[in-house]
Parts: C-alpha cells; sequence; structure tokens
C-alpha cells in the first residue's frame, strides 16, 4: 500500500493513526499543498478531486477521504477495532423541524421552570 498525504493535513494525520493503532506499515509519497502538487496532472490521475489522503492499495485501487480509508482498515484488518460495531436501530420517526415555531421561556422567579411557547406560527 502507498499512502499520498500532506504532514500538515488533519485527515492524512488520521489515516496516519489508524495505520499506526492497525501496526501497517506503508510507503508514504508526500503531496506538498501549499505548493499545490494536489493539482499536478500526476496526482489528479490518482485522485481527481485532488484531495489528500490517498491510499493506494495492492491490487492499484486509490481510496480516498480519511473515513473511507479508516473504514477499509477496519474491515481489511479488524484488529484492533478502530470504529464501534454499528447496532441495528429501528427508524426513527420524528418530523423534519420538530420544534418550528416553539420556543423556551423562563417562567417563575427563580428561573427554574420552563414552558414551551409557541411563537407567531402562521397556520
Amino acid at each position: 500500500m502507498i499512502l499520498y498525504g500532506y504532514a500538515l493535513s488533519s485527515a492524512s494525520y488520521r489515516v496516519r493513526i489508524a495505520l499506526n493503532l492497525k501496526g501497517l506499515e506503508v510507503a508514504t509519497v508526500p503531496v506538498h499543498l501549499r505548493r499545490g502538487e494536489q493539482r499536478q496532472p500526476e496526482f489528479l490521475q490518482l485522485n481527481s478531486q485532488g484531495f489528500v489522503p490517498a491510499l493506494r492499495l495492492d491490487d492499484g485501487e486509490v481510496l480516498t477521504q480519511s473515513m473511507a480509508i479508516i473504514e477499509y482498515l477496519d474491515e481489511r484488518y479488524p484488529q484492533p477495532p478502530l470504529l464501534p460495531e454499528l447496532v441495528p436501530q429501528e427508524p426513527a420517526t420524528m418530523p423534519v423541524h420538530p420544534f418550528e415555531g416553539i420556543s423556551m421561556k423562563r417562567a417563575g422567579a427563580d428561573g427554574s421552570l420552563w414552558h414551551r411557547v409557541a411563537s407567531s406560527v402562521k397556520g
């Protein structure tokens, strides 16, 4: 595997941390963002978005976006796990804007009691 990244990129740093925690050693190729190396044709052939990090796998496939790379690493190398297991849940049934037109007002002299007051809702 080859990791293309920039030392000062937080996304590249995130992937380097994941690789380190997994105990994986990969070749690295620096892409200097301040010099505009991410906009060079050679790099754009690798990642047309021109973003770092990019991880070239041994089969030649290229992964981009740090969270996608970390998810791949977690699936391919499960120990130690980096991401929590997804627990299936029932879909939430909540209105899109549950508090639209509602404001919270303080009531009582001591401010300990709160209640909802409908704001000027036209209906």
